[in-house]
């Protein structure tokens, strides 16, 4: 009895697996590196009614991926709603970037980026008016 290795696509297991790992870097169509993150955001638009709350996962000088988040209200959000361009919010750092869908699924989207990040001033929530003091007499 001979050892024999697994043959697949014609090929021994090591042999396919780095071809199939070869196939996937020629396959891959990012312009640049990507880096993981867990960064929040915010999806701005006038073609929305209000900001869509984000996550973005991966990142690189040239686009992102982004899963969207529930809004407030509870109604998920879906990405065939959001406009073909937007503005992208980093919150950590009050940056933006002007964005253009590349693709869409139900909850995520990857995006490109049509300029660079700039830094926006931090847009805060309007005071709420004291109610006015009821005179007693």
């Amino acid at each position: 009895m001979t050892n024999r290795m697994p043959i697949v696509a014609g090929l021994p297991v090591a042999d396919a697996a780095e071809n199939l790992m070869a196939n996937d870097l020629a396959n891959e169509q990012r312009w640049s590196s990507r880096k993981s993150t867990v960064l929040a955001g915010t999806i701005i638009s006038d073609q929305l009614p209000g900001s869509v709350s984000c996550v973005v996962r991966d990142l690189s000088s040239t686009g992102a991926l982004i899963e969207l988040r529930a809004a407030k209200t509870g109604v998920i959000v879906n990405a065939s709603g959001l406009p073909d361009a937007f503005a992208l919010v980093l919150l950590r750092d009050n940056s933006e970037v002007r964005c253009e869908v590349a693709w869409r699924q139900p909850a995520s989207i990857g995006v490109r980026f049509l300029g660079a990040f700039k830094q926006v001033p931090a847009r805060t929530k309007p005071k709420a008016v004291p109610a006015p003091k009821r005179k007693w007499f």
